[in-house]
Protein backbone atom coordinates (compact mmCIF):
# COMPACT_ATOMS: atom_id res chain seq x y z
CA UNK A 1 0.00 0.00 0.00
CA UNK A 2 3.14 2.29 0.70
CA UNK A 3 3.81 1.99 -3.26
CA UNK A 4 0.20 3.27 -4.15
CA UNK A 5 0.76 6.58 -1.72
CA UNK A 6 3.41 6.94 -3.57
CA UNK A 7 1.91 6.81 -6.84
CA UNK A 8 -0.91 8.71 -5.64
CA UNK A 9 1.28 11.68 -4.31
CA UNK A 10 3.58 11.81 -7.83
CA UNK A 11 0.45 11.71 -10.00
CA UNK A 12 -1.06 14.94 -7.63
CA UNK A 13 2.66 16.46 -7.99
CA UNK A 14 2.88 16.12 -11.44
CA UNK A 15 -1.12 17.69 -11.84
CA UNK A 16 0.18 20.54 -9.97
CA UNK A 17 3.19 21.03 -12.47
CA UNK A 18 0.15 20.93 -15.51
CA UNK A 19 -2.30 22.94 -13.87
CA UNK A 20 -3.86 24.32 -16.93
CA UNK A 21 -2.44 22.76 -19.47
CA UNK A 22 -3.93 19.11 -19.33
CA UNK A 23 -4.72 16.48 -17.15
CA UNK A 24 -2.60 13.77 -16.03
CA UNK A 25 -3.42 9.95 -17.13
CA UNK A 26 -4.85 8.08 -14.62
CA UNK A 27 -1.63 6.09 -13.55
CA UNK A 28 -2.80 5.96 -9.86
CA UNK A 29 -6.23 3.87 -10.71
CA UNK A 30 -3.87 2.00 -13.56
CA UNK A 31 -1.08 0.60 -11.11
CA UNK A 32 -4.04 -0.57 -8.70
CA UNK A 33 -5.78 -2.28 -11.30
CA UNK A 34 -2.43 -4.01 -12.18
CA UNK A 35 -2.29 -4.82 -8.26
CA UNK A 36 -5.47 -6.24 -8.22
CA UNK A 37 -5.29 -8.45 -11.68
CA UNK A 38 -1.81 -9.82 -10.15
CA UNK A 39 -3.43 -10.93 -7.10
CA UNK A 40 -5.96 -13.10 -8.77
CA UNK A 41 -5.82 -15.46 -6.38
CA UNK A 42 -6.62 -13.89 -3.05
CA UNK A 43 -9.82 -11.94 -2.83
CA UNK A 44 -9.12 -10.04 0.30
CA UNK A 45 -6.62 -8.69 -1.47
CA UNK A 46 -8.48 -7.68 -4.27
CA UNK A 47 -11.12 -6.28 -2.21
CA UNK A 48 -8.39 -3.95 -0.55
CA UNK A 49 -7.52 -2.42 -3.82
CA UNK A 50 -10.76 -1.80 -4.74
CA UNK A 51 -10.98 0.39 -1.59
CA UNK A 52 -7.66 1.55 -2.62
CA UNK A 53 -9.04 2.76 -5.93
CA UNK A 54 -12.07 4.14 -4.31
CA UNK A 55 -10.50 6.05 -1.26
CA UNK A 56 -7.61 7.51 -3.56
CA UNK A 57 -10.24 8.92 -6.40
CA UNK A 58 -12.23 10.25 -3.85
CA UNK A 59 -8.98 12.12 -2.14
CA UNK A 60 -8.49 13.06 -5.99
CA UNK A 61 -12.08 14.52 -5.75
CA UNK A 62 -11.67 16.66 -2.83
CA UNK A 63 -8.17 17.62 -4.31
CA UNK A 64 -9.05 18.94 -7.75
CA UNK A 65 -12.89 18.61 -8.79
CA UNK A 66 -15.86 20.06 -7.42
CA UNK A 67 -17.97 16.42 -7.66
CA UNK A 68 -16.56 14.60 -4.40
CA UNK A 69 -16.87 11.00 -5.55
CA UNK A 70 -16.79 11.09 -9.20
CA UNK A 71 -13.58 9.94 -10.03
CA UNK A 72 -13.76 7.41 -6.81
CA UNK A 73 -16.96 5.73 -7.80
CA UNK A 74 -16.03 5.55 -11.29
CA UNK A 75 -12.13 4.05 -10.32
CA UNK A 76 -14.03 1.40 -8.31
CA UNK A 77 -16.55 0.54 -10.68
CA UNK A 78 -13.27 0.17 -13.48
CA UNK A 79 -11.37 -1.67 -11.32
CA UNK A 80 -14.38 -4.32 -10.01
CA UNK A 81 -15.51 -4.93 -13.70
CA UNK A 82 -12.14 -5.31 -14.91
CA UNK A 83 -11.40 -7.83 -12.25
CA UNK A 84 -15.06 -9.38 -12.57
CA UNK A 85 -13.92 -9.86 -16.07
CA UNK A 86 -10.45 -11.16 -15.92
CA UNK A 87 -11.76 -13.68 -13.42
CA UNK A 88 -14.42 -15.18 -16.24
CA UNK A 89 -11.81 -15.04 -19.37
CA UNK A 90 -10.69 -18.62 -19.58
CA UNK A 91 -7.06 -18.72 -18.25
CA UNK A 92 -5.59 -19.13 -21.82
CA UNK A 93 -7.42 -15.49 -22.47
CA UNK A 94 -5.85 -13.73 -19.68
CA UNK A 95 -2.97 -12.07 -21.40
CA UNK A 96 -1.20 -8.98 -21.97
CA UNK A 97 -3.47 -8.36 -25.03
CA UNK A 98 -6.76 -8.39 -22.39
CA UNK A 99 -4.11 -6.62 -19.87
CA UNK A 100 -3.78 -3.25 -22.66
CA UNK A 101 -7.89 -3.56 -23.42
CA UNK A 102 -9.06 -3.49 -19.84
CA UNK A 103 -6.59 -0.44 -19.30
CA UNK A 104 -7.30 1.54 -22.22
CA UNK A 105 -11.22 1.00 -21.75
CA UNK A 106 -10.60 2.30 -18.32
CA UNK A 107 -8.95 5.36 -19.07
CA UNK A 108 -11.74 5.93 -21.63
CA UNK A 109 -14.38 5.18 -19.05
CA UNK A 110 -12.47 8.00 -16.64
CA UNK A 111 -12.28 10.19 -19.50
CA UNK A 112 -15.89 10.29 -20.72
CA UNK A 113 -16.92 10.66 -17.05
CA UNK A 114 -15.03 13.66 -16.57
CA UNK A 115 -16.61 15.06 -19.89
CA UNK A 116 -20.20 14.62 -19.08
CA UNK A 117 -19.86 16.16 -15.49
CA UNK A 118 -17.31 18.68 -16.33
CA UNK A 119 -18.59 21.96 -14.62
CA UNK A 120 -18.60 24.13 -17.98
CA UNK A 121 -18.12 21.85 -20.87
CA UNK A 122 -15.51 23.65 -23.12
CA UNK A 123 -13.28 23.34 -26.27
CA UNK A 124 -10.32 23.29 -22.96
CA UNK A 125 -12.29 20.68 -21.32
CA UNK A 126 -12.76 18.77 -24.89
CA UNK A 127 -8.88 19.67 -25.11
CA UNK A 128 -7.20 18.49 -22.05
CA UNK A 129 -9.25 15.21 -21.90
CA UNK A 130 -7.83 14.69 -25.34
CA UNK A 131 -4.02 15.70 -24.51
CA UNK A 132 -4.70 13.09 -21.73
CA UNK A 133 -5.69 10.15 -23.42
CA UNK A 134 -2.69 10.54 -25.62
CA UNK A 135 -0.41 10.99 -23.02
CA UNK A 136 -1.82 7.75 -21.56
CA UNK A 137 -0.47 6.00 -24.34
CA UNK A 138 3.07 5.72 -23.19
CA UNK A 139 1.76 4.98 -19.72
CA UNK A 140 0.06 1.76 -20.47
CA UNK A 141 2.88 1.16 -22.62
CA UNK A 142 4.89 1.16 -19.40
CA UNK A 143 2.77 -0.55 -17.37
CA UNK A 144 1.95 -3.46 -20.00
CA UNK A 145 5.56 -4.18 -20.31
CA UNK A 146 5.56 -4.02 -16.16
CA UNK A 147 2.56 -6.49 -15.74
CA UNK A 148 4.11 -8.79 -18.96
CA UNK A 149 7.27 -8.90 -16.63
CA UNK A 150 5.69 -10.05 -13.68
CA UNK A 151 2.59 -11.87 -14.79
CA UNK A 152 3.51 -15.15 -14.34
CA UNK A 153 1.29 -16.92 -16.84
CA UNK A 154 2.64 -16.03 -20.49
CA UNK A 155 0.67 -17.13 -22.94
Amino acid sequence: MLTLVFVWLLKDFLQVLAMGIFTVPDFYLMTVMMLTLLSNSDKNRQISYIWAAFIGGFLWDLRWTNMPGLTAAAGAAAVSLCCYLWHKAPAQGRSLVLFVVFMTLSQLFIGICYIIFWTAPSQVAYRQITVQMLLTVPVITLISLLFWKVYDRHV
